[in-house]
């Protein structure tokens, strides 16, 4: 998907007029948690998952504007009735051997909804958007001590590679 003005459907069919993609969870009942690709104008939408997941209450617009409108960027927000239980954030890059790849950079859910299946389902939701979109692999760094993501990423079909990377970081 390019900008947010190209919509596919979940089963990646190109031109759909959905660009939601509803999943039904159990949790004790039956609830509706839909996974969306956030776009420009879900921009208080992202406004408010910086508020709830990151402490980040006042967060620019226009800051949260760019990130929606960047076509390299795929953010996905879990909803229930509305309200954000959970999002990802990842980005797609080429390389010079010619793939495209896509970097999970960051995914959260509501604590108090752990291990439900929203995180595989935003983890399955960005697979469907990756192929349709023609990316070669997925990539996403994980600390080996955080058990929880772990396995996530191997029940969501992923594959450890050795460790052979360290991570470095500038402050600008």
């Amino acid at each position: 998907m390019t900008g947010g003005n190209t919509r596919e459907s979940v089963n990646g069919t190109p031109g759909s007029a959905i660009n939601r993609f509803d999943l039904h969870i159990t949790l004790g009942l039956m609830n509706d948690i839909e996974v969306v690709r956030l776009a420009k104008k879900d921009v208080l939408v992202a406004r408010q998952l910086a508020a709830e997941f990151l402490a980040e209450p006042s967060v620019p617009l226009e800051r949260l504007s760019d990130l929606l409108d960047d076509e390299r960027t795929i953010v996905l927000a879990a909803l229930h009735q509305g309200a954000a239980i959970g999002y990802l954030v990842a980005y797609r890059f080429p390389s010079l051997a010619g793939e495209t790849l896509v970097y999970l950079y960051d995914i959260e859910v509501r604590p108090d909804l752990h291990r439900i299946g929203i995180g595989r389902n935003l983890v399955s939701t960005l697979q469907q958007i990756c192929k349709t979109e023609r990316v070669d692999s997925i990539w996403v760094g994980s600390s080996v001590t955080n058990v929880a993501a772990c396995a996530l990423w191997h029940r969501t079909g992923a594959e450890r590679e050795p460790d052979h990377f360290v991570e470095f970081v500038y402050e600008l």
